[in-house]
């Protein structure tokens, strides 16, 4: 077997095939693992991580790669271990639109593709088209049958994963193991499908105002939402006002991912690293307690959907008051001109620290301590597709039934670990 064909783990002198880089699984016999694996290493494994390779998108509006050595969008798209769509894959969200996306999508070389819907992808939103009247839903809308083409046997067959308030524990052929959460909602805006009231809380653990909804659970690896979080890539150029979720901001200091994603502020596509206060820190936890009780204190004023000003610049006024955690931001790079590169890369991976990292985006992530943040925004404000995907090297843990694995061929025994178990199952 080639080295072409292999990716490493970070674990010394130990790599396993990556499905990633190659068309076809092969035989793990091939590897002659008992050569390279001894007892010493399998114990090591159990902490260790493998570098995966994932490619992201959002806000692709209906363009599906295309065959241009001028396109930010290139066909064909740069193999990878997992694809990522953060939401607004169409336009208007028509069946014929959703076709389209979900034939592109099925020819990505990636063993995983995970896929959400935003606020343009109106047939993914019964309730939404239900909500326009029983006869503009009979005669325009099919929801039944556009959700059918993401949870179909051949889209399942394909690796696509469509999440919609979702957890899901994935493991790939590698032996990365992640938890994924994917969740289309954002704050109300202009009457478009997954909206929420600006005061309420999606994102956390049940409140008074808040009964009906679904948490992020704090073991999320990669969070994927449409909207951002507020004061994160989400400011609207024309105003200069953060338009992102409170709440969800709260949820993503809360829960600290290695990974989240989102788009729908096209303006603001851009990528950076959050470092988060110490959880050990007593004074930063009283003020965001602190915050968080009077955004539900204001919140359970809010009677009615007509009142997200009030409840908006309420929200800033607070955030004003809060410390705010230091982001390390990419370079930024013009937003009406095409970017002529087929993407743009981040390395947050161990390897990183051997200088193949370059500025300050890049080099190893603190696990717990930094989250690197996504706008992969395709679309110019102007809706021109001039942003390329996000090309991103990312270490994720190797999963406690991939050692056992190995080293049962090998012939080693390995103890029990308190990994996640890397089943493909929904939580």
């Amino acid at each position: 077997m080639s080295c072409q064909y292999l990716t490493r783990v970070n674990c010394p002198f130990f790599y396993v095939p990556s499905f990633s880089l190659r068309k076809s699984r092969g035989n793990w016999s091939d590897l002659a693992l008992s050569s390279i694996l001894t007892t010493k290493m399998a114990d090591s494994m159990q902490s260790r991580t493998v570098k995966t390779r994932l490619l992201i998108v959002s806000d692709t509006h209906s363009h599906a790669p295309k065959k241009s050595k001028t396109s930010p969008f290139p066909d064909p798209i740069p193999r990878c271990d997992v694809f990522i769509h953060a939401g607004d894959m169409t336009n208007l969200g028509k069946k014929s639109e959703l076709e389209q996306v979900v034939d592109w999508i099925a020819k990505i070389e990636a063993e995983l593709k995970i896929v959400i819907a935003g606020n343009h992808d109106m047939e993914l939103d019964a309730a939404f088209c239900r909500s326009q009247g029983s006869d503009r839903f009979q005669r325009e809308f099919t929801p039944a049958e556009s959700l059918a083409l993401f949870t179909s046997p051949s889209a399942v067959a394909a690796g696509i994963f469509y999440l919609c308030d979702e957890t899901r524990s994935l493991t790939l052929s590698n032996g990365a193991t992640f938890v994924v959460h994917g969740s289309p909602w954002q704050p109300v805006f202009c009457g478009w499908a997954f909206n929420y009231p600006h005061h309420l809380d999606r994102w956390n653990p049940a409140s008074p105002i808040d009964t009906l909804t679904t948490a992020i659970p704090d073991n999320v690896d990669i969070l994927v939402t449409h909207g951002p979080p507020l004061g994160v890539f989400d400011t609207v150029i024309n105003s200069g006002i953060d338009v992102g979720c409170p709440w969800l901001k709260l949820a993503l200091e809360r829960v600290r991912p290695r990974l989240h994603v989102f788009g729908h502020i096209h303006e603001s596509r851009g990528a950076g690293r959050i470092q988060w206060h110490p959880r050990e820190d007593e004074m930063h936890r009283e003020k965001t307690a602190a915050l968080e009780a009077e955004l539900r204190a204001t919140a359970e004023l809010m009677d009615s959907k007509d009142r997200h000003r009030a409840f908006d610049n309420k929200v800033a006024e607070l955030f004003k008051e809060h410390p705010v955690e230091q982001t390390l931001l990419l370079l930024p790079e013009p937003l009406e001109k095409p970017v002529l590169i087929q993407c743009t890369h981040l390395d947050v991976t161990s390897e990183a620290r051997e200088g193949k990292g370059k500025g300050d985006i890049n080099g190893v992530l603190r696990v717990g301590q930094e989250t690197l943040v996504i706008n992969a925004a395709m679309m110019s404000r102007s809706m021109r597709p001039i942003n390329p995907p996000f090309l991103v090297d990312l270490d994720l843990p190797v999963s406690a039934s991939f050692v056992q694995d190995v080293c049962a061929e090998d012939g080693t025994s390995v103890k029990s670990s308190s990994s996640k178990d890397g089943s493909c199952s929904t939580i």
